[in-house]
């Protein structure tokens, strides 16, 4: 396949993804990104800044639909990957919405 064509795929994805987030339709926003998360992991890795930032998307697109363990997951996810990379920028992010997670939690 041309991966050319699959990054067009995956960012379009993630694209519809938040605009459906926007407009409050979290189930079918969680299934875009989660296809712009796979589509990332294949081409570009798991451990890749952008699969970072799709993890914590997914993580608190979770949140927002009351999923807590997955919310967890996927963020813990995106820690253990974030670390992995040379710059660690966004991680803070992803630490901090892990937090809210787990004070969630309880």
């Amino acid at each position: 396949d041309n991966v050319d064509a699959q990054i067009l795929y995956g960012v379009i994805n993630d694209w519809y993804a938040q605009f459906l987030l926007d407009k409050g339709d979290i189930s079918n926003s969680f299934k875009y990104l989660h296809e712009a998360y796979k589509v990332c992991s294949k081409v570009r890795g798991k451990d890749s800044e952008k699969s970072v930032l799709l993890l914590n998307d997914l993580g608190i697109t979770s949140f927002r639909a009351e999923d807590m363990e997955n919310a967890e997951k996927y963020l813990k996810e995106a820690v253990n990957a974030g670390n992995k990379l040379e710059d660690k920028s966004h991680l803070g992010v992803v630490h901090a919405n892990l937090g809210l997670i787990l004070l969630q939690k309880g």
